[in-house]
């Protein structure tokens, strides 16, 4: 379900200083579901408050320079908070600077959702220190139109206080006419899923990755944009370049029973309300129905007649010398597919994460697909159906004989780390798989196991 960011202020007047600042000083406060995540500790005060006294005119400047990095730029592979400094530079509050100390919130998106982290955030030299901490998700939609709503606030302010031309405006019309324009949105859509700036992107880049569009699809190129940055060209080439010459042929799987199951796989990505696992597992687990494919584990043999491939091309062999396993359709029934791990498991959980992709936006399929370790919505999809289709929660609880209440770890009944590779055992995944498994389903907290 998703969740509601507000910003809140009340003008104030502070004279001393420079002119943009002074028109908009507030006692300003951002909710998060109404919560605050601007409270803070007031030393000098000794008291505790939800809302800090500052410029609104330095956070909507930070906002609108960065609109296109916190809407479309996903977060690293690590988290968020080990981000690199550049990443956090442009996606936490804690940056916005002139003076002030801000809150630790950070906003990022993966294409369909924005996601919201906050923390403490204390300064030995400072006199407040914000206490609250937390994390949410936040419809894409719900975020533009909530900063859309600040941005238009202060420059309302700076209007009525006879300062109507600023550097705020003029950015923030540029950003305005870039969202209007699907070319010059999409240039900036790229550059930002790339860890680039506007106007920061190597020459030629931009230029490059659009021709690849025109000749791959969109939505291909972002996401391989998303994974590789501005080695996407590059590796676009490389899996091209392997597919071609030693891709394994595959066939594309019966989708449409598939299609015309529930509602939320036929709406367009903008409708729907589940988060990209949630369709995933409901998705894995109508296509076992409609694929034939019981309850159980899956041999070798079973999953590759899936995509009409040979057996042993899911056996251990070497690993081709590719960025990401991946998929090119030849036509509307079949392509060729390359594996870039070598390892059982991994090629198994890779071909679960390409059939996964086929059934992300049917109404959108990929000429090429890829299964990359970028945090966007469709490859958070392609994960999530993976991992149940090869071990279905319902089946993996009860191989485990899970019970209610088996999320208390100090629970005699619950698995240990030798039931865990028993697990893995029987439905031929990597132990991980089977981890992933419980603590998404909430068996387990996260980091409930940590291995040497």
């Amino acid at each position: 379900m998703s969740e509601a960011l507000r910003f809140d202020w009340e003008w104030l007047a502070y004279p001393e200083l420079p002119a943009e600042e002074a028109a908009t000083f507030a006692n300003l406060a951002i909710y998060l579901n109404d919560q605050p995540m601007t409270r803070l500790y007031d030393v000098q005060a000794k008291t505790e408050r939800d809302r800090l006294f500052a410029a609104a005119y330095p956070l909507a400047l930070f906002l609108a320079e960065n609109w296109w990095r916190l809407r479309w730029e996903p977060a690293p592979a690590t988290r968020p908070a080990n981000a690199p400094p550049k990443w956090r530079l442009a996606h936490s509050l804690a940056a916005t600077g002139a003076g002030y100390v801000w809150p630790s919130i950070t906003f990022h998106g993966d294409g369909e959702r924005i996601f919201v982290d906050y923390g403490p955030h204390t300064s030995a030299s400072s006199t407040v220190q914000f206490v609250t901490q937390g994390h949410g998700a936040l419809d894409a939609e719900a975020f533009e139109a909530e900063v859309d709503r600040f941005l238009e606030g202060v420059l309302a302010r700076l209007e009525a206080c006879d300062l109507p031309e600023s550097e705020l405006k003029q950015l923030w019309q540029t950003v305005q006419a870039e969202r209007a324009s699907s070319e010059d949105g999409e240039l900036r859509r790229l550059e930002a899923m790339a860890g680039f700036d506007p106007d920061e992107a190597p020459e030629g880049l931009l230029e490059q990755l659009l021709q690849l569009e025109q000749r791959l699809g969109t939505p291909a190129i972002r996401e391989l944009v998303a994974a590789s940055r501005q080695k996407a060209i590059a590796h676009v080439a490389a899996l091209e370049e392997a597919l071609q010459e030693r891709g394994i042929p595959y066939q594309i799987p019966d989708t449409e029973g598939i299609h015309r199951g529930p509602s939320a796989f036929s709406q367009p990505l903008s409708a729907r309300q589940l988060p990209p696992w949630r369709r995933a597992i409901d998705t894995a687990q109508m296509a076992r129905r409609t694929w034939g494919l019981g309850d159980g584990p899956l041999d070798n043999g079973m999953l590759a007649a899936i995509a009409d491939m040979p057996p042993e091309s899911l056996e251990s062999g070497s690993a081709d010398t590719v960025p990401y396993s991946a998929t090119r359709a030849a036509d509307d029934h079949g392509g060729r597919i390359v594996f870039r791990t070598g390892h059982r498991h991994g090629r198994r959980f890779a071909l679960g994460r390409l059939l996964g992709d086929l059934l992300y936006s049917p109404r959108e399929p990929l000429t090429l697909a890829a299964a990359t370790d970028a945090r966007t919505g469709r490859q958070k999809f392609q994960r999530a159906f993976a991992q149940e289709l090869l071990c279905p929660f319902a089946a993996l609880s009860e191989f485990l004989d899970l019970r209610e209440g088996s999320d208390d770890l100090e629970d005699s009944t619950a698995p240990n780390e030798d039931r865990i590779e028993e697990a893995a055992a029987h439905f031929d995944v990597s132990p991980v798989v089977i981890e992933h498994t419980l603590v998404n389903n909430n068996v387990y907290p996260l980091g409930a196991w940590v291995r040497d």
